[in-house]
């Protein structure tokens, strides 16, 4: 299992460090010139040039990469054109939002997907299977934006019964968070509700299964104390998942809601050309994607016996 651990490990910095690579590149893809937007339409030559001079603009590409490394390293990504405050600034600032967002969603996905999906075991019934997977695979298919904007509709404008746009960050924020919240747990949920259902259902067919009915043990004690464990092996690569997502991909969701996280700072950062937070946005919502996922993979072992001897690179 340390080879497994060490391993993944490995292939997280590589994947972090093509990160950083792409992202990079995206700052000569774009079609903007740093000097530029630093110094105003107004400025002259002399002035770009001392300008691409103190930016290190005017080295070879490899230096420039590596001088980017370093700073990334550093967390120094720049400063913002519009604002001219700190990028890390204006994403740690914005991410408290975000990550309050996406764990407020996962956990409405979590308990009601697995409470769902548990039920249906439990019940076994035929019908109710039925219906789970088909409604799963339904609210799984909604685009979020089009799911938020009629959530936000009926719920805040129609029946007014909680804020369609705006944030607190008191105790009365969480009003402002219901919303978008529901909104973004509807995908993950239909997921975990939909694997945890053909999961327990495969599992509750097997061998040991059976044998712990033999011996006289409760239903409901066999699906949480033995299924449900097994079960969780994939559960968990979903959630691991729609974490990442959620923290880092949440932008529709906070732009139809006024939600002042990072997907409204990067979208705002867009309409304005402001490439700096646009890069850093980038590369912080990939790093955090890649280190949640090699988290997730890391955890497997401790629910699946049979990864505890295994390796990644073979």
């Amino acid at each position: 299992m340390i080879k497994y651990f060490i391993g993944k490990v490995l292939f997280t910095f590589s994947v972090l460090i093509g990160i950083s690579f792409i992202t990079f590149l995206l700052t000569f893809v774009v079609p903007s010139d740093p000097a530029r937007a630093l110094a105003g339409i107004q400025a002259d030559e002399s002035s770009l040039t001392a300008i691409r001079r103190e930016l290190g603009l005017d080295k070879p590409l490899y230096v420039q990469y590596l001088r980017f490394l370093n700073r990334a390293l550093q967390l120094d990504i720049g400063r913002s054109y519009v604002t001219n405050r700190e990028v890390k600034s204006l994403i740690a600032e914005r991410f408290t939002v975000t990550a309050k967002l996406a764990l407020f969603a996962i956990t409405i996905a979590l308990i009601t997907g697995i409470s769902l999906g548990t039920l249906s075991a439990y019940l076994d019934n035929k019908f109710i299977k039925h219906c789970i997977i088909p409604l799963s695979v339904f609210f799984a298919s909604i685009p979020v934006f089009f799911l938020g904007l009629i959530i936000s509709l009926f719920f805040g404008s129609f029946l007014k019964l909680f804020p369609i746009a705006g944030y607190s960050a008191g105790i009365d924020g969480i009003t402002y968070m219901i919303l978008p919240g529901v909104t973004l747990s509807v995908y993950p949920a239909a997921l975990i509700a939909r694997l945890t259902t053909v999961n327990l259902e495969a599992i509750m067919r097997s061998e040991y299964i059976r044998a712990h009915f033999a011996m006289g043990h409760k239903r409901l004690k066999i699906i949480g104390e033995y299924a449900l464990k097994n079960a969780m092996v994939s559960i968990l690569t979903v959630v691991g998942n729609s974490m990442a997502t959620l923290l880092t991909g949440a932008f529709f969701v906070e732009y139809i809601f006024s939600l002042p996280g990072i997907g409204l700072l990067w979208v705002d950062s867009i309409l304005r050309y402001d490439f700096p937070v646009i890069i850093g946005v980038v590369m912080f919502s990939a790093s955090v994607f890649v280190l949640i996922t090699m988290i997730v993979d890391l955890l497997y072992p401790l629910f699946d016996a049979r990864m505890k001897g295994a390796t990644v690179f073979r």
